[in-house]
């Protein structure tokens, strides 16, 4: 069992004829646990949106809150705290312990690369996501 994280664009208000929006996936990622931890951080200051879609039979993380299964909507915002931090070596030590990867400065390239398509897809007017599941 692990960590399953990933991101993906839709178009807003757009569906198929099953009735569910038509996505791309950006990409995935088993595990980036301090992604995970910068992204619940967001969540939570932006007022843990969403949480109350989940039943009681999900395990809660140890701030309380429950970040597993959220589809949590990102914006210019969030992308650029997530650039910054990356740029002053500040998302290394975001997160650290046991049964999380340990990540170098290389693995952050394509991170930075996938902020970047994130900002024009929501420049493009799309809708993106980042979800993930334990």
């Amino acid at each position: 069992m692990g960590l399953d994280q990933y991101l993906y664009a839709c178009e807003i208000g757009q569906v198929n004829a099953d009735g569910k929006s038509d996505q791309r996936y950006i990409a995935n990622w088993i595990p980036f646990p301090t992604l995970h931890s910068f992204m619940q951080r967001e969540w939570t200051e932006a007022g843990r949106p969403d949480e109350d879609i989940l039943t009681g039979e999900i395990e809660v993380c140890p701030d309380g809150a429950n970040f597993n299964l959220i589809a949590f909507k990102l914006n210019l915002d969030i992308c650029d705290r997530l650039l910054g931090l990356i740029a002053s070596n500040g998302f290394d030590e975001y997160v650290k312990g046991f049964m999380y990867s340990e990540r170098t400065r290389d693995d952050y390239t394509p991170l930075l690369e996938l902020v970047e398509e994130v900002k024009a897809e929501l420049l493009r007017g799309k809708t993106v996501w980042y979800d993930s599941f334990w």
